[in-house]
């Protein structure tokens, strides 16, 4: 069991297959991410209620950037759920709000083909400035898989283009600027008002810390396990005798 940092929230968004008739219905893609309660003495902490307002709130900064995040993302994929989870610190779900998005809502908007499930774009946040010295680096950052991406974003050379490097870096910054310093209590009349700061989170020394950058590299990377998600479909020929 690891340790975990107080007021540490882990984030679920919940993508979907959008079509029943899809080679991968059966599918479920988790993008996981941590925020940490930055609470000013005084303020009330009513956690059940602020878990609730906190995945709703979460849907809302996805609303406002998927006129940017749609095109990126195959109109087969959606986002159906987030899932925003309070835990102790021993790592248990203590308080849980769950924000369900209805089909179409947040649905991909390329027609495009799509890169297979296996196939994905880390999208990585680091508490320290990339290519610069800190101590324990992998305690300091993370990284989620971004689901069902078009092939729009491929170059010749089977990596993601340039372009769509800064697509994607852009798109989801603008998502986490929405996130960052969001109001733990959206009604909340007063100053200072307690917030979620986006975060890194260690179960190895129970740490979190405050993100400041965020990265996208041209390398796809590989989820091996979802090509078990459906069976192929083979063609047969038969080779002439001479």
């Amino acid at each position: 069991m690891g340790l975990y940092a107080a007021d540490l929230v882990r984030v679920s968004t919940l993508w979907n297959e959008h079509s029943a008739s899809s080679t991968w219905k059966a599918e479920t893609y988790v993008t996981t991410f941590w925020l940490q309660l930055v609470h000013f003495t005084g303020n009330d902490t009513n956690w059940p209620q602020m878990v609730q307002d906190g995945a709703d709130g979460v849907v809302s900064k996805y609303t406002a950037a998927f006129g940017s995040i749609g095109p990126l993302i195959s109109n087969q994929v959606e986002i159906r759920a987030v899932k925003f989870a309070h835990l102790d610190t021993t790592g248990h779900t203590i308080d849980e709000g769950v924000s369900n998005v209805a089909t179409g809502v947040l649905q991909g908007t390329s027609t495009a083909n799509r890169l297979p499930p296996e196939t994905t774009c880390a999208f990585s946040l680091y508490s320290y400035e990339p290519g610069t010295f800190t101590l324990h680096k992998g305690r300091k950052r993370g990284r989620f898989y971004i689901p069902g991406l078009t092939v729009g974003v491929l170059n010749v050379d089977g990596r993601i283009s340039s372009g769509g490097v800064t697509s994607i870096l852009n798109a989801f910054d603008t998502f986490f600027e929405g996130v960052q310093g969001m109001h733990s209590d959206p009604g909340f009349i007063g100053s200072p008002a307690d917030y979620w700061a986006v975060s890194t989170h260690s179960a190895v020394d129970g740490t979190a810390a405050q993100v400041g950058w965020e990265a996208v590299d041209d390398k796809f990377d590989s989820q091996r396990r979802r090509q078990r998600q459906s069976a192929g479909v083979q063609q047969v020929t038969t080779l002439s005798h001479a």
